[in-house]
């Protein structure tokens, strides 16, 4: 196993950007813990409990809008045509969401004719109610993002264009947005987790992506002021907009843009050098823990962990590491099979594919 993951390591191309995969890396970890938090049974009227949920839920799921944006704004100086751009993203992002939801879907018969859940979702619905069980994804329910993403992608011819805009054409197109969104979009009714208003939402911090890549350097160089700016602001908001209580408030826009501006400076400060480490490598890999890590796995995990622990807080860490590490080696074996990339979205049944 430790040559598999020297291997694992070293395979990771040298044009890849280490902190962004450190990036990725830390932000899986909290859309895992998102999970964790309700197979931990957290008691959000316990402030600490308040905490660690706003710690791994404000921007988890946000990030990879962001980097997907940031990443898209570094390839403007390549040749762009939508049609193959999408053909790669069907690849990359809708199979997997495809398969998966498949999978999951059946899994998800196979325990309910077992009856091992105290609420049917499949078995003894109507089709209509079958259709948005699989369109929302509730029977997995982060699967749904895979989807969300791939509607932004589908958007690149209007991004790429967008993309050559001056940078404070970018950054107004941000505010304007974001202000759109805040004031009209997010008051249409909706499915929970529906992919499409997930898609609007996103959309902004898909464009602050950009933004942030067209002031790339001034933001390297100016990272340490952008954390403590973060971090105050952060705090200010809390104290102003909610007197009383020393948790700030996670669904607020602002909060979450400050929380990840400052946790994305904060690494790359933190990451000295192009040299790769086994989180950057994980990192590169994030797709297999996101599908990987629940239902079935936390489900097994927490059994296990609360059959010999009664702590809650104990228990959701070991939960949401396990279900974390537990989730990137299966990826690992997984791929050792062939064609298990596939599976994935990647290119070729093996580690040198590229993510």
């Amino acid at each position: 196993m430790y040559h598999s993951l020297e291997k694992f390591r070293n395979s990771v191309t040298s044009n890849r950007i280490a902190y962004l995969d450190n990036f990725r890396a830390v932000t899986m970890l909290m859309v895992v813990g998102i999970h964790a938090t309700g197979y931990a049974g957290l008691d959000m009227t316990h402030d600490v409990d308040r905490f660690l949920d706003f710690l791994v839920r404000t921007m988890a799921l946000q990030s990879f809008f962001f980097v997907d944006g940031y990443l898209f704004a570094s390839k403007h100086n390549t040749p762009f045509t939508y049609r193959l751009y999408l053909t790669k993203s069907t690849k990359r992002i809708l199979l997997p969401w495809l398969i998966f939801s498949g999978i999951y879907f059946l899994a998800r018969i196979a325990f309910e004719s077992r009856g091992f859940f105290s609420e049917n979702l499949i078995l003894g619905r109507s089709l209509g109610d079958i259709a948005i069980c699989f369109y929302a994804s509730r029977m997995a329910q982060q699967i749904y993002f895979l989807l969300s993403l791939f509607i932004v992608r589908t958007l690149s011819f209007a991004l790429y264009r967008l993309s050559f805009a001056p940078s404070f054409i970018m950054v107004l197109a941000f505010i304007c947005y974001a202000t759109i969104f805040k004031t009209f979009i997010i008051h249409v009714p909706h499915l929970q987790g529906d992919p499409i208003f997930a898609a609007a939402g996103g959309l902004q911090y898909y464009l602050l992506g950009i933004v942030f890549y067209k002031y790339r350097d001034t933001i390297r160089r100016f990272s340490g002021h952008i954390i403590v700016l973060s971090v105050f602001a952060i705090i200010l908001y809390t104290v102003v907009d909610h007197l009383g209580s020393w948790v700030p408030n996670r669904k607020d826009f602002l909060v979450k843009c400050f929380y990840l501006i400052g946790t994305y400076c904060f690494i790359m400060v933190l990451t000295k050098s192009r040299s790769r480490n086994i989180v950057s490598s994980i990192g590169t890999h994030t797709m297999e823990i996101f599908l990987l890590h629940q239902p079935i796995m936390m489900k097994a995990v927490t059994i296990v962990v609360f059959a010999v622990l009664s702590n809650r807080l104990a228990g959701f860490a070991i939960i949401m590491m396990s279900s974390y590490f537990g989730s990137f080696l299966l990826g690992m074996i997984i791929q050792r099979f062939p064609y298990g990339s596939l599976l994935f979205g990647r290119a070729s049944p093996s580690y040198n594919s590229k993510p």
